[in-house]
């Protein structure tokens, strides 16, 4: 499956953008030291159906912690919306915004 048909063109557009424009910032302000702990679905915000599309958007809550120590987990949270025509017997949501 081609992974970047999960994605609207124009979302795809945006993190190109972003991660051309914060390479340098990237490089120079990153802890490699940062690890991921968790992702959790915190709740969903919304549910919208407009012209049979499904539109959802879901708040997630990470976790990343540094050097190994779980005593300096912070959290993090964004809400992703996804959508999907409301006839699709597809399972696969399409990524819109974050």
């Amino acid at each position: 499956m081609n992974f970047f048909k999960l994605f609207k063109r124009n979302l795809i557009y945006k993190f190109k953008t972003k991660i051309n424009i914060d390479k340098d910032h990237f490089q120079k302000n990153t802890d490699l030291e940062s690890q991921f702990f968790s992702l959790n679905v915190e709740k969903i915000e919304s549910v919208v159906v407009d012209n049979n599309i499904i539109k959802i958007g879901v708040k997630f809550i990470s976790e990343q912690f540094k050097n190994n120590d779980e005593n300096t987990i912070i959290k993090k949270q964004d809400v992703w919306t996804f959508e999907k025509h409301k006839e699709s017997k597809s399972p696969i949501w399409t990524l819109v915004a974050t």
